[in-house]
């Protein structure tokens, strides 16, 4: 039996093309059920499968029992029919066979459920094939599958636009995520609106999880109260505590959390509790409803209780500068910025090393369109991504996958045909929701002045200089300290952002925004209005009439 079961692990492992495959665990009970497979349970390597989901179930055809018993195709299936009765609907099945006669994908291609099937003609064990994982076995029948159904694909985008994502969907943000998971520190993320915070803790939340710690995530963005934080807070730490509060009638308040608290900070083992935008509760709350935040960093100070909480960077900027609330000292600042090269090149290319065989030249001429086009906001790139990967993989229309073609040209096509169509929500989130005229006009004027002296818009740069002159332009003279909170400003939407981590040199971070307004409305008409409105906010930044 141990030998038979050696033989169908060298068939997973041809099968993946990854002759080192470690993430692998013999599924014993649904072995035992099955006639004629072995169940096997498998993550797939990082970082040689990202952009893909990681966890597989892999049943493999055991040749030694069916050369044993002589069995028939309808027997093989009937087998297979049974086994995926006992596996759960929600799990990704491999049906793997070398026996020339199974056939099973002629039985499974059609099937509702994540099937996929690997058959003879498609790889041999006896060749041991280890190839790049993209030209893998495994990921063929993927293929296929999604060449018989384009819409299948859909389940399998690594993109969704406006949501937040954990585990195979998660790109970048390496050291902030080691920072969270590797240390015991307390940590306030800021950050300006869809720039990836709540991702951010889902995924250290994950990690954590998955390597044994105790860690709870608290969505606390409609809680209005602090009495509603912490009912959000028993909720999901301790579901009896906070019923037997609420059939006794009780105040959630301090007593309750900390006895909470108390409980599960006894042992040794390391816990971690995210808040997610806990800012917008503190905000409209008196300092009286603070307390609650005192229990919190009261427990923390043992040790053995590590919070990280995030808000909207505005808010948080403020008490900085005013010196007050009761975010100030409780925990290390994490500012989350907009991606980097590295991160845009990691998030673009890495699902599509999969489905396109790409050279250098393609992968950097792609890139450079991203940047120039679209830019390195993480909302931005979402839905960019989400549009570009079904156009190349050809779910974006009943065909099936395309020949091989230039991907700069298609990602210019894409933003010529689909701008309105694909960024009308992302655009008008980030842009349109400004309430100030000051920021939307010194974007647009800044996008524009670029555009005129013909220089790439992700390259541009806010500095002191320029906003001096166009503000003496349309009427006003400021301050260093003035420019530098305007500055500041930008970047807090994400309109820009700093150079290097220079925050004196910002470049422009979301070039699509003026691509897309300056299709939509005359830009120097919107440059004129704004500029008049500029007077109802000029004092806020300290600007003062010429």
């Amino acid at each position: 039996m141990e030998g038979s079961t050696k033989a169908t692990e060298k068939i997973l492992r041809a099968a993946i093309a990854n002759r080192n495959l470690t993430s692998v665990e013999l599924d014993s009970k649904a072995t035992s059920k099955s006639k004629y497979f072995d169940v096997y349970k498998v993550e797939l390597p990082l970082p040689d499968f990202s952009g893909v989901p990681r966890d597989w179930v892999f049943a493999v055809q055991n040749r030694a029992i069916s050369r044993r018993e002589k069995i028939d195709r309808e027997s093989v299936v009937a087998d297979v029919f049974s086994l995926l009765h006992d596996i759960s609907k929600d799990e990704r099945v491999v049906l793997v066979s070398d026996d020339p006669a199974a056939h099973l994908g002629d039985e499974f291609d059609s099937s509702k459920r994540d099937v996929f099937c690997l058959d003879a003609l498609e790889f041999s064990a006896k060749e041991e094939r280890f190839v790049q994982p993209r030209l893998s076995p495994f990921l063929g029948s993927v293929r296929r599958r999604v060449q018989f159904s384009p819409m299948f694909m859909l389940l399998y985008s690594p993109y969704q636009p406006a949501k937040p994502v954990s585990g195979w969907r998660f790109f970048g943000r390496r050291k902030q995520i080691d920072q969270i998971v590797g240390t015991e520190q307390n940590y306030v993320i800021v950050g300006a609106r869809r720039v990836g915070k709540t991702s951010l803790m889902r995924e250290a939340h994950r990690r954590l999880q998955e390597s044994g710690a105790q860690s709870y995530f608290v969505d606390v963005q409609n809680c209005s109260t602090a009495g509603e934080v912490v009912r959000e807070i028993l909720h999901q730490i301790s579901p009896r505590e906070l019923a037997r509060s609420i059939k006794h009638h009780e105040i959630l308040g301090d007593t309750v959390l900390s006895n909470v608290l108390r409980q599960m900070t006894s042992g040794q083992k390391r816990t971690t509790l995210f808040l997610d935008e806990l800012g917008n509760v503190i905000r409209n709350q008196s300092k009286e409803n603070w307390s609650f935040l005192g229990v919190l960093r009261k427990f923390s100070q043992t040790g053995r209780l590590q919070i990280v909480l995030s808000c909207f960077q505005e808010y948080f900027i403020r008490q900085q500068q005013e010196f007050a609330g009761p975010l100030i000292n409780f925990a290390n600042t994490m500012r989350l910025r907009v991606f980097t090269h590295q991160e845009v090149e990691e998030f673009v290319l890495s699902p599509l090393r999969f489905w396109r065989n790409l050279t250098e030249k393609e992968e950097a001429a792609l890139v450079n369109v991203v940047m120039q086009r679209v830019g390195t906001h993480p909302f931005l790139l979402q839905y960019f991504c989400f549009a570009f990967f079904h156009r190349v993989t050809g779910t974006e229309s009943p065909s099936a996958l395309p020949k091989k073609a230039d991907l700069a040209q298609q990602a210019h096509s894409l933003l010529n045909a689909k701008l309105i169509e694909c960024f009308e929500t992302a655009v008008d989130e980030l842009f349109f929701r400004i309430s100030s005229p000051l920021l939307q006009y010194l974007f647009l004027r800044r996008c524009k002045d670029a555009e005129v002296s013909k220089e790439r818009l992700d390259q541009v740069e806010f500095n002191y200089t320029w906003l001096q002159s166009v503000l003496t332009e349309i009427g006003y003279v400021g301050t260093f300290q003035s420019y530098r909170t305007l500055l500041e400003a930008l970047e807090i939407h994400s309109l820009c952002t700093a150079s290097n981590d220079q925050d004196n040199r910002m470049i422009i971070a979301a070039p699509l925004v003026y691509h897309y307004v300056q299709r939509t409305v005359p830009i120097d008409m919107m440059l004129k209005k704004l500029a008049e409105d500029v007077r109802k906010e000029n004092e806020l930044y300290g600007l003062s009439p010429i």
